[in-house]
């Protein structure tokens, strides 16, 4: 027998306060001087030993009646029996439902999750009132739990779960499952666990710990599908270019994998560009394979690109397409901040007469940086000291992920400070050559870096090198990224990360007294290509999958009141707490597969592509045997059953179940004993009046 109310038993000490009465009513009897015996010989003593039996009874009796009305308080089960008066021990179950997307796959019986709901519902039927049933759904088990005895409410929720991206280890489902039933008082404590319990998401040994030790509860699973699903999966997407400009070729890569048990020919994957159909591709796969499909196409439209590779139909959708977005200004504001206006005519010339008059510039001198907002601008480029006293308001506009590039200016002063408060390497000295026949020269290009890309006709990797009259001699020493060094080790334009915004770095004024690089032929494209690489975005490195917590870069935001425009173009607004140029914020519902856009007014200032888990792709799933050896290693104590779908599951929870409550029975005994302990009491006072 067990208690499923233990605490109440504390109550069973109040049986001893009838005993406690009963002994201080045992007194010593004084000593009556009586002038007669002829009372006491009256006295019969037949009706004085019944008068005692029944207080010994009346005592006993009032023992009885605490006990067994503590016990019935206190809820006694036993296991397997069962008593006509007797009713059935009442159950807490938590039904669990697999929602992630491998459940969309449809077998003879109609789709896996569609055969979990009806079974789920179905199990309700076997719950009488008083039971209580909580629901949890896989993708998001700490917003889906509705614990109720409600067993219509249940239903109507059990109606309403519907598949979801996001893909999450079964465990978690369970071990709030186990938390929910562990601080139950009902002795009967369920588990319904409905999954196609796929190898790559079910409890993992090696990296879940037991869950719990309670041995009153159950376990109950039934597996789904088994069948050998066709499915093709697009597993990566990326473009191959780093700098992204109007009217340009630009080329992507995708890997598809197919995850089925047999080749698959003449396969289509189709590239699209804001919703339009812009390249497709044909090809063969063998079971377990990943090939790699390209495509190219020309960027005809600035502004944010939402882009996806697609894949046809097949036995589940949800992994067919892929995503990523790339952002092409449709005007590059630029602003250029020169310590003498006569240093920035070579660039401003170079930026006027490219990029298709995609450059929108504003220039000023260094000292009147306070009367610009640099978060206002694409891209930001310093000839000279960058005015050292504002110094932090260019280490905020790269925090916010600005782009700068800087410069020596003629004179050379004030560019040593620029660099140490940026925190790059500092110039070792100036190094001047006086002789005009004496020049240092560009020795060594990283001709694998973006900007060289399209940048030589007909591939060929090979220019004039500049004359280097004078320049910043800076070793660069593994910091940043040197893109092109002279003959003497020393750095002449390097690449460096501040935050989240990008520096360029040239280490000759862009004056003709420093070098003739500016009338170079290089030099217009390389400053346009320096612009366009450090304003073009990729957002799909950092490779978000639905259910992931995203970290929004909200530093360019002007309004408290963000507005976020979901993939399924529904929106939400929301308000976060924003603190300067730094401020981030994250966002939780990314449940939806497809680019979150963030709006400030009507400003986008951050966008972010949510993917699909690929494990969900995998369609290997574990045998019975397997999901049962798993979960009793993650509840050793609990009884792991199986459920065969095409049997009675009625029948198969009832030889399962057990446990009869018999607090019924003990308080009809305690109020039976109540009435009997009445009738004796009665008569023994009547007893007691006649002697």
């Amino acid at each position: 027998m067990v208690f499923l109310n233990p605490a109440i038993l504390f109550g069973l000490l109040a049986s001893s306060i009838p005993v406690l009465i009963h002994l201080l009513n045992l007194r010593k009897l004084k000593k009556v001087e009586f002038s007669t015996l002829s009372f006491l010989k009256e006295l019969q003593k037949t009706k004085i030993r019944r008068i005692k039996l029944k207080q010994w009874i009346l005592l006993i009796l009032r023992v009885l009646i605490i006990l067994f009305l503590v016990l019935s308080f206190a809820r006694p089960a036993l296991e397997t029996v069962s008593f006509g008066v007797a009713s059935t021990a009442k159950t807490t179950a938590v039904i669990v439902i697999d929602n992630s997307f491998s459940m969309s796959a449809v077998d003879e019986n109609g789709s896996l999750l569609n055969q979990a709901k009806a079974t789920s519902k179905k199990l309700l039927n076997e719950f009488k009132d008083g039971d209580e049933v909580a629901l949890i759904i896989s993708s998001s088990p700490d917003e889906s739990v509705v614990n109720t005895s409600n067993l219509q409410a249940v239903s109507e929720s059990i109606s309403g779960v519907e598949l979801s991206n996001i893909s999450r280890d079964l465990s978690d489902a369970v071990q709030l499952a186990y938390g929910i039933l562990s601080n139950s008082q009902n002795f009967n404590k369920e588990i319904y666990l409905f999954s196609d319990f796929q190898q790559s998401r079910s409890f993992d040994s090696e990296n879940i710990t037991a869950a719990g030790n309670d041995e009153n509860i159950k376990l109950y699973f039934m597996p789904l599908g088994g069948k050998d699903f066709t499915n093709l999966a697009v597993t990566s997407f990326e473009t191959e270019n780093q700098i992204f400009e109007l009217n340009k070729d630009v080329s992507f890569k995708a890997d598809v994998t197919n995850y089925s048990g047999s080749a698959l020919n003449n396969n289509v994957l189709s590239l699209f560009i804001n919703g339009k159909r812009s390249a497709q591709s044909s090809f063969d796969i063998e079971p377990g394979q990943t090939v790699r499909v390209g495509f190219q196409t020309t960027i005809s439209e600035p502004g944010l690109l939402n882009v996806f590779a697609e894949l046809e139909e097949d036995d589940i959708t949800y992994d067919n397409r892929r995503y990523l977005d790339i952002y092409v200004p449709e005007k590059i504001k630029t602003l250029l901040l020169t310590d003498k206006l006569s240093d920035v005519l070579f660039v401003e010339t170079a930026l006027a007469g490219g990029g298709d008059g995609q450059f929108e510039i504003t220039k000023n001198v260094t000292s009147r940086i306070n009367s610009y907002n640099l978060i206002d601008y694409d891209a930001v480029i310093l000839i000279g000291s960058g005015y050292s006293g504002n110094v932090q308001k260019i280490e905020q506009y790269l925090t916010s992920g600005g782009a700068i590039i800087i410069m020596p200016g003629s004179d050379g002063t004030g560019f040593e400070n620029l660099c140490a408060a940026l925190r790059l390497p500092r110039p070792e000295a100036l190094v001047a050559n006086n002789d005009e026949n004496s020049y240092s020269t560009v020795e060594n290009v990283d001709y694998e870096h973006p900007l060289f890309a399209n940048l030589f006709e007909n591939g060929k990797m090979k220019f004039d090198s500049p004359e280097i009259y004078k320049y910043m001699k800076i070793l660069n020493r593994g910091n940043g990224r040197t893109i092109m060094s002279q003959i003497d080790g020393s750095l002449f334009l390097g690449e460096y990360n501040s935050g989240e915004g990008k520096i360029m770095m040239f280490t000759a004024a862009p004056v003709l007294s420093w070098s003739n690089f500016p009338i170079k032929g290089l030099f217009a494209p390389l400053i346009n290509k320096s612009v366009f690489y450090l304003v073009s975005a990729n957002k799909s490195s950092k490779g978000y999958i639905a259910g992931d917590e995203l970290v929004v870069e909200a530093g360019k935001a002007a309004d408290p009141q963000i507005r976020i425009t979901r993939p399924d173009n529904s929106e939400e607004f929301v308000q976060p707490d924003l603190k300067g140029f730094n401020s981030t914020f994250k966002y939780s519902k990314s449940d939806e597969t497809g680019t979150y856009e963030f709006y400030s007014g009507n400003t986008l200032f951050d966008y972010i592509p949510v993917n699909f888990n690929i494990r969900e792709s995998e369609l290997v799933v574990l045998s019975p045997g397997d999901v049962s050896d798993k979960l009793s290693a993650f509840l050793p104590e609990a009884d792991i059953i199986e459920l065969d779908r095409n049997s009675d599951l009625s029948e198969e929870i009832s030889q399962a179940r057990f446990g009869t409550e018999l607090w019924k029975p003990f308080l009809i005994i305690a109020l039976l004993l109540a009435l009997l302990e009445m009738w004796i009491a009665k008569s023994t006072r009547k007893d007691l009046a006649e002697l």
